[in-house]
């Protein structure tokens, strides 16, 4: 643990000396990745709720059938 506390120190100290345009690249970039997880995340999200909605109405017309 104190092998890690070490390690973010360090990284504290390395963000710290980042001046403000390469602030501002690091941000952009972060915020393009977030922008991307966002959309792939939607995509994943809506992909599962699909295949539910399929899943459902292929056993309720299967109940319907069996059940006559």
């Amino acid at each position: 643990m104190a092998k890690k506390l070490q390690n973010d120190i360090e990284q504290y100290n390395e963000i710290v000396k980042l001046k403000k345009p390469e602030v501002e690249a690091v941000s952009q970039l972060l915020r393009a990745e977030l922008v991307r997880e966002g959309k792939k995340s939607f995509w994943i999200g809506f992909s599962i709720k699909l295949l539910f909605f399929i899943l459902g109405a292929v056993a309720s017309i299967l109940i319907s059938i069996l059940m006559k």
